[in-house]
């Protein structure tokens, strides 16, 4: 167990290195306060793929992970519900970028918001694939 255990540790330090190196190269270049900023670096290997993940949405998910693993660790929601729930999020969120971005009592006129048009259509078919259950 505890020679596992030291492999762990060894591959967290090495990711906090690299997440660390990937920082101090975004301070530098980028002026920008590197703790805002997310990080996603693909280490791959044959037959392998680590993902060095950080940032603040990293911190806010291994928190609620945490929090999970202490409370029990089971879901709050059923999957098929909170897969619904899901679809009905994104086509509320869909409705929104449709009422911001298109001409004022139309829905299919997008006033030259193309990218808009393109995250809309995205979502309703997501929405669309997670109420289906997707293409088989």
């Amino acid at each position: 167990m505890s020679k596992d255990h030291n492999l762990i540790e060894d591959l967290m330090t090495a990711g906090a290195r690299i997440a660390d190196a990937a920082r101090k190269v975004i301070a530098e270049t980028e002026g920008t306060d590197p703790a805002s900023v997310e990080i996603r670096i693909p280490v791959i290997a044959p037959g392998l793929r680590v993902v060095v993940e950080a940032g603040p949405s990293v911190s806010a998910a291994n928190a609620v992970q945490t929090a999970n693993l202490k409370a029990g660790g089971k879901p709050k929601m059923r999957h098929a519900d909170a897969v619904r729930r899901a679809a009905e999020l994104l086509v509320q969120e869909a409705a929104t970028i449709m009422e911001c971005s298109t001409k004022p009592g139309s829905t299919d006129d997008w006033d030259g918001n193309a990218a808009e048009k393109q995250s809309y259509d995205e979502m309703m078919e997501v929405a669309d694939a997670l109420l289906r259950g997707g293409a088989k």
